[in-house]
Parts: structure tokens; C-alpha cells; sequence
């Protein structure tokens, strides 16, 4: 089996070319002529590399065909496509599809925390410490190529997230297996299919928990742990932050700088749960990743059942 999400740039480059056109018209359906005409030039892609890397992507479910007219293909995105190209580019310069994609990360409320906390590194933003923790959430996300020649589709993906502590001395993968099947798909090929692989294999839209729901489950996971040990947070942030020093004594100063930067953010312990808490839409995730989780409790969710379910 191999990571789907694992793709090229070219790849990447056409999925965010997708996406930005449909994020900025509104609606489904994009054409290689809309992604190399029809978006800024920093966005677009030749002709030449969409054919080519459309092919490679179908099979992957990144993008699904809508149509097979003559004179158009339109492609859609999916949300699998989504996760994929976020892990090719800065979250920066993508945060206005990122906050549609994800609207309980990267929230006002937190932003106003975070800039209260006495920041001695002013190359590191509020919006880059909510970046470094997201990117964390990206990494610890994976979709397996499963099963092949399925009736309906390519194959069944096989989605794994990865849950850790500071020390990883406790990991657990929870692991569940769904289907995108095509939006052309005929309600009795659909019934069909959902009757075949009742018990094993999901329809992704009748899925409660989406994979962005599970990326923003975890992202918080990782958020409150981080918060609960120094050398959790100090961890993330040396990983994620690219400063460059001149010498060594510049470079000892930035350690110790990200350190306190460390230690001034779980100061705000307190105020970042209970905005968590306070939250109805990320409490109400949360709860739903929690319970099917349920079975695979160990000692690390301990603060997080503590939270939400007492």
C-alpha cells in the first residue's frame, strides 16, 4: 500500500489550480482552460501539465470527471485532493481557501489570545504558531491505496491517523476505510454498492466525520497535548520555524528565545481551553472523533475524555 496523498508538485500544482478556481467561482467544475486562463498567474498550470498530471490524480481520487463532453471535461476537487496540495505549499498564501477548508482553526478568537502571549522572536506570528501546530495535524493524516477493481469505483482508500504524545513512548493509528463514489453514479448502483460493503467500506458522503473533521481533531489533539508539556510545544516550534543564524552564539539565543516563546504560550493554557470548550462547533467535532475513538482509549486521551466527557 502506498500514501495517495503523497503526490509530485506538478500535481500539487494542478489540484491548488483547481481549487483556487473553484473557490473563487463558487461552484464545481473546472476546466483545463479555466486553470491556465482563467486564474492569476501564480495559480495557473500549462495545458501541457494539466493532461498530464489529471491522469495521474484520477486514479487517486484527488478529482473526480463530471462530464465527458466533447468540447469540455469539467473536474471537481475532493477533499482528499484538498489535503494533498496543502502539503506542498506555504499555509500563508493559502489561508483564505484553508479557512473554508477548516473554519475552527485558524479563528479570530485564537488569533487574540496568541497575540497576548510575550513573544520574544518577532519572525514568529500568532498566525505561524497556529501554522506549525496545523502542518503538525497535516503530517499525522494518511490515505492508503486499499483495495483495487472495486464495481464502483478504482478502489476503497484506507485512512490512518496517527496519535502521539510528546515522547511517542504511547501511538495509535486508528484506521477506517471509505469510498468516494462518483456523483454520476445512478441511486441504484449507489443502494448497490452501500448493501455490498455495509460494515467495511463507507460511502465518503455518508460519512460523519470527513477528513477535514479528522484533521481538525487533530490539530487540536496535538494542541492540548502541546500545551500540557514544554518540551511538547519547544518540539513543534524548532521543527516547524526556518530562522536563519549567522553564528553560534545567534543560534544558542534563538533556542532559548523558541524555549521561552515555548513556555509564554502554555501560560495561556487556561485561555485556549476554554475557548476550546466554549466552542460548540469544535467541541461537538471533537466529541464525534472521541466516541468513535472510544475503542481504542489509552492513557493519552485521558486529558482529552477529562475535557469533554465528564
Amino acid at each position: 500500500m502506498f500514501d495517495i496523498l503523497d503526490i509530485t508538485e506538478p500535481q500539487a500544482r494542478v489540484l491548488r489550480a483547481i481549487a483556487y478556481y473553484e473557490f473563487k467561482n463558487k461552484r464545481k467544475g473546472v476546466t483545463q482552460y479555466n486553470c491556465e486562463e482563467k486564474i492569476p498567474k501564480q495559480f495557473s498550470v500549462p495545458n501541457s501539465t494539466f493532461n498530464d498530471q489529471i491522469k495521474k490524480i484520477i486514479p487517486k481520487q484527488m478529482v473526480l470527471k463530471l462530464t465527458e463532453g466533447k468540447r469540455s471535461k469539467p473536474y471537481t476537487i475532493t477533499d482528499l485532493g484538498q489535503v494533498s496540495w496543502l502539503r506542498h505549499y506555504p499555509i500563508e498564501d493559502n489561508l483564505e481557501i484553508i479557512n473554508k477548508i477548516f473554519p475552527n482553526i485558524f479563528t479570530n478568537e485564537f488569533n487574540t489570545i496568541l497575540n497576548k502571549i510575550d513573544n520574544p522572536i518577532k519572525e514568529i506570528s500568532s498566525d505561524k504558531i497556529i501554522e506549525f501546530i496545523f502542518r503538525e495535524a497535516l503530517n499525522h493524516f494518511h490515505i492508503e491505496h486499499h483495495y483495487d477493481n472495486t464495481p464502483y469505483a478504482k478502489f476503497i482508500v484506507q485512512e490512518s491517523i496517527i496519535l502521539s504524545s510528546f515522547n511517542d513512548l504511547v501511538e495509535t493509528s486508528y484506521k477506517r476505510h471509505y469510498h468516494i463514489i462518483h456523483p454520476l453514479l445512478n441511486n441504484f448502483k449507489i443502494n448497490e454498492f452501500i448493501t455490498a460493503t455495509k460494515g467495511f467500506a463507507d460511502n465518503y458522503d455518508s460519512l460523519m466525520i470527513k477528513a477535514p473533521d479528522r484533521i481538525e481533531f487533530l490539530f487540536y489533539y496535538i494542541l492540548i497535548h502541546s500545551l500540557s508539556d514544554v518540551g511538547y510545544m519547544f518540539k513543534i516550534i524548532i521543527k516547524h520555524i526556518s530562522i536563519k543564524t549567522k553564528n553560534q552564539s545567534e543560534e544558542t539565543e534563538l533556542l532559548k528565545n523558541q524555549m521561552q516563546l515555548s513556555k509564554n504560550i502554555i501560560k495561556k493554557k487556561k485561555d485556549i481551553l476554554k475557548m476550546i470548550v466554549n466552542n460548540n462547533a469544535i467541541q461537538g467535532n471533537i466529541k464525534n472523533n472521541l466516541a468513535q475513538l472510544d475503542e481504542y482509549y489509552n492513557t493519552e486521551f485521558d486529558q482529552f475524555y477529562k475535557l469533554f466527557f465528564k
